[in-house]
């Protein structure tokens, strides 16, 4: 998580240099994509993580899978959402992947927590 952390900290601060590094001056205006790519990666590594392999194998699968899928829903509402408000765009579309991927780890941050599933036992 920690190294996670630190390449999105540098991808966030120097995207407009990578981005004209890679593909060159006309396409910098993209490093506004890859500052929320770079921020969709801080929230979906840890949601990964948190998923089955802690979730799912403490035998809370009902959980972990319930988060997908409720963040199936948000994700696919908010598309539409933005189609209708005609505001579907690149830039609206990554911050809508921002906001499910939040929502899948706020669910499973929950579950961790209703569960106590980090708590070490005192037996």
């Amino acid at each position: 998580v920690l190294c996670n952390i630190l390449i999105c900290s540098i991808v966030f601060i120097f995207a407009k240099d990578f981005i004209t590094l890679f593909y060159g001056a006309e396409m910098t205006n993209a490093y506004h994509v890859l500052r929320i790519f770079s921020l969709i990666s801080l929230v979906v590594f840890p949601s990964m993580l948190v998923g089955y392999p802690l979730i799912g194998a403490m035998g809370h699968t009902k959980e972990a899978n319930g988060s997908v899928i409720i963040g199936s829903v948000v994700h696919i509402a908010g598309l539409f959402i933005l189609f209708v408000i005609n505001k579907m765009n690149i830039y609206s579309i990554a911050l809508m992947v921002l906001i499910t991927e939040s929502v899948v780890l706020g669910i499973r941050g929950y579950s961790i927590w209703k569960y106590k599933l980090l708590e070490i036992s005192k037996e």
